[in-house]
Formats: C-alpha cells, structure tokens, sequence
C-alpha cells in the first residue's frame, strides 16, 4: 500500500505544481492585458479630446 501511496503522492505534487504554473502564467497574461487596455484607453480618450493619438502618447511617455 504504501508504493501506491507514494505514487500517488507523487501525482498530486505534480498536479500542484502544473497549478502553480499555470497560475502564474495567467496572471502574465492578464497584466498584458491590462496594459493593452490602458493604452487602448489612452487612444481613445486622445482622439475625444481632439489631439492625435502620437501627441499623447508623447506626452505620456515625457517625450517633447
């Protein structure tokens, strides 16, 4: 009893540590996500002001 024990001890780490992985990897990508969004954003409230979208995102990034 004791091999199927560890053999199944052995599959719930596995498991666990595909979780953690996978875990991980969404929250990367959800940030991009974000990031992509927020530029998005930023896109559109440039172009409701009336200012092109290069402008803004010049002056976003404290370019001159």
């Amino acid at each position: 009893m004791s091999e199927d024990d560890a053999r199944l001890r052995a599959v719930e780490m596995k498991q666990a540590v595909h979780e953690a992985q996978c875990l991980e990897r969404q929250k990367q990508i959800n940030f991009k996500l974000n990031l992509i969004i927020a530029g998005l954003g930023l896109l559109q409230f440039a172009s409701m002001t009336g200012n092109s979208a290069l402008d803004m995102i010049r002056r976003w990034l404290g370019a001159t």
